[in-house]
């Protein structure tokens, strides 16, 4: 064997090692994307069902029925809760009206106390953080209306009737007609109802992903879901005899009502859309689209006490700010109603007087100040081009 033979097969001999070792990893990189592909598909196969629009609008309804079942309760003497709104206009064209509309806000607070049959709440309007209106409308064996600032005397209304007010809903039977109720619209879904679609959408300042799972109601399977949910209510006892005791009727009175037919030929195509985390259900937004406009409802709290509720057609949008509190067995404090004045003896001059203390309030002037500066004419002025004679006379009453 010459020199250069020996040399090729040294070549041979050294470079197999480095051929097999190729190829296991070769092998090895194979099977390791076989593997992950599996697993990746076998997750998907487990994961994308329950990420399908209409289990994505199931377990909505399940959640929320849960968490209204917390929350309802029977055994508590006194309810107080705040409330308060406020309002937003977009796309009007008018900066000054988007402007002055945006600066009111309304606040309701004050409790209701089932045992000793009384309630007290208070409303309050203001313009740009200053009192526009404040006013408190109390029961205690009679209705008292009590304008702070507007009328020196409480205004009492005789014989009126609140006996119902003081009447707990029947918290069981609320609970079973929701359950139920919920349980056969649940099923009365099919797939073929449903689309899904991605989106970014706003969330506060923030830019979010979100999954849309959308409800395509049209006349057929709205037909389609009443009939189902029919069927299955009428058959089921238990919701049947809940609902008869909430609402104080029969059950045949029940069983009539259900088996009345529905008109569906006036039905608007309707989309719920449901917009959620891209990789949980947490719930970020609803939206109800019918024709040309658009109704949504978006959390703006996590604790869900705050409530942003937008109306939007091709222009205009106008939003509804809401938060809420509530708080069980709280004491509820009534107003010194001491000289209050009947209502069937008020004086002439009485809403005259309120009129004019209105007036005088620190909203009305700011809220004056800014109708003079968007139509250059005052309040005064376009309630008496719009009103004519009528607003005129009560003017003449007040000068």
């Amino acid at each position: 064997m010459n020199n250069q033979e020996e040399l090729v097969i040294k070549e041979e001999h050294n470079s197999s090692p480095n051929k097999k070792s190729k190829k296991k990893l070769i092998i090895g990189l194979v099977i390791t994307i076989f593997v992950l592909l599996v697993v990746v598909g076998i997750a998907l196969a487990v994961i994308l069902p329950k990420y399908s629009p209409k289990n994505v609008f199931k377990t909505t309804i399940n959640e929320a029925y849960k968490t209204s079942s917390k929350e309802l309760k029977n055994d508590f003497d006194t309810m107080y809760f705040t409330f308060s709104l406020t309002p937003e206009v977009k796309g009007s064209g008018s900066a000054l009206l988007e402007d002055m509309i945006s600066n009111f806000s309304i606040k309701l607070q004050g409790g209701i106390d089932y045992k000793n049959k009384t309630f007290s709440y208070n409303l309050v309007t203001n313009y740009k953080d200053k009192e526009f209106i404040n006013a408190d409308f109390q029961y205690d064996k009679e209705f008292y209306l009590i304008l702070d600032k507007l009328y020196n005397n409480p205004i009492m209304a005789e014989e009126s009737d609140f006996t119902d007010a003081f009447t707990k809903a029947d918290v069981e039977s609320l609970k079973t007609v929701i359950e139920e109720y919920s349980k056969a619209f649940d099923e009365s879904l099919k797939d073929e109802y449903f689309e899904s679609d991605k989106q970014t959408i706003t969330v506060g300042d923030k830019k979010v992903k979100s999954r849309v799972s959308i409800l395509n109601l049209n006349k057929e399977n709205t037909k389609e879901i009443d009939k189902y949910m029919q069927k299955k209510l009428l058959k089921n006892d238990e919701f049947l005899n809940a609902y008869a005791k909430l609402t104080s009727v029969s059950k045949e009175e029940v069983i009539k009502s259900l088996e009345e037919e529905s008109d569906y030929e006036d039905f608007t195509d309707t989309k719920i859309k449901l917009y959620t985390g891209m990789w949980n259900k947490d719930l970020i937004k609803i939206q109800f689209v019918y024709d040309d406009m658009a109704v949504e409802l978006e959390k703006n709290d996590e604790n869900n006490n705050a409530w942003k509720i937008s109306f939007k057609n091709d222009e205009i949008t106008m939003v509804f700010n809401l938060e809420y509190t509530y708080e069980y067995n709280k004491k509820i404090d009534l107003k010194d109603v001491s000289g209050a004045v009947n209502s069937k003896e008020l004086p002439a001059d009485a809403l005259t007087q309120i009129l004019t203390n209105i007036k005088s309030q620190d909203g009305y002037k700011l809220l004056d100040e800014d109708v003079k500066d968007a139509t250059t004419m005052s309040i005064d002025q376009l309630l008496s081009l719009f009103l004519g004679s009528s607003y005129n006379n009560y003017n003449n009453t007040v000068y």
